[in-house]
């Protein structure tokens, strides 16, 4: 665990840089005037280039940074929002970069931990009322900086995407290799950081994402009942959850008027159970076109 300076967002290039002087480095007077001259001077001239502002995913990103980000939480499958609001945070005004609903998180997204005291203001501040905030330093690596506020210091974290449910988890950066290794294994991490380092966007060029399929906790399986000639005949077919049997979730119809009963049921559990809800979906929607044509006949 790496420990920072108490509400400050900055790493000191100077502490621990000593060896037999106690982990400190003696500088002349002089000498430390044009270190932080120097330190102006970069400041400067990163606040006068401009970033390049890019779309991707329907919305037009301030930078590159915050794009390759974003190309990081669509293939880990974490929805998110891009600068959803502002906040007024007694004066100073704040916009965050990202928000994971469903995780209730914010996000920043810096070139460095070289912060502006202007920008570690808003931060402190911000943490005040959002404990859940992030910051994201530089591109997606395997040896990324994610800091978090713990407390009275900020620590290095490692996320990644819960084996359960898919949704972010978060541990210690500082652990053993082999429980490190182990967590790898089941995530798309090392997936999500190729994808968004080799993302392109000049001259319209959108990356390319793979679908994620997170299969659900309830599974869905198909029933069936035979009917006598006075109800009908033939055989209808429903879906029901496997917790709550008994409970119709789509009724499929019968094979006596719809031939494809038992197979389009079918597929929509399996689409439902692989984690393609979207798919699952769409096989539903046949279903209940299917009834209004019967209805309608």
């Amino acid at each position: 665990m790496r420990s920072v300076t108490p509400h400050r967002w900055v790493k000191s290039s100077l502490a621990g840089a000593g060896d037999d002087t106690g982990g400190t480095l003696r500088i002349s007077l002089p000498a430390l005037r044009w270190i932080r001259l120097l330190d102006a001077c970069v400041r400067g001239i990163m606040r006068i280039m401009k970033t390049i502002e890019t779309r991707y995913n329907g919305y037009r990103f301030r930078s590159r940074l915050e794009a390759r980000w974003a190309v990081f939480f669509d293939v880990m499958g974490w929805k998110y929002l891009y600068e959803p609001e502002g906040f007024d945070l007694n004066g100073i005004w704040y916009l965050p970069d990202f928000y994971l609903p469903a995780d209730d998180t914010w996000f920043e997204v810096k070139p460095s931990e070289n912060l502006t005291r202007e920008e570690e203001e808003k931060i402190t501040r911000f943490l005040e009322a959002n404990p859940q905030y992030m910051l994201l330093v530089g591109d997606p690596s395997d040896d990324m900086a994610v800091l978090i506020h713990g407390g009275d210091h900020v620590h290095e974290v490692l996320i990644f995407d819960c084996p359960c449910c898919g949704n972010l988890a978060i541990c210690d950066k500082v652990v053993p290799q082999e429980v490190r290794q182990a967590i790898m294994i089941k995530s798309r991490f090392k997936e999500a950081v190729l994808a968004a380092r080799s993302a392109r966007f000049e001259h319209g060029d959108t990356p390319k994402i793979p679908k994620v399929l997170r299969p659900p906790q309830q599974k869905w399986v198909v029933s069936s009942l035979g009917l006598s000639d006075a109800d009908g005949g033939g055989r209808d077919y429903w879906i029901e959850s496997e917790s709550m049997p008994g409970e119709i979730i789509y009724f499929c119809g019968n094979d006596n008027y719809q031939f494809n009963a038992a197979t389009l049921a079918q597929q929509i559990v399996e689409s439902h159970n692989s984690g393609d809800f979207d798919r699952a979906k769409c096989l539903a929607r046949l279903v209940r076109a299917s009834d209004d044509r019967e209805e309608g006949a």
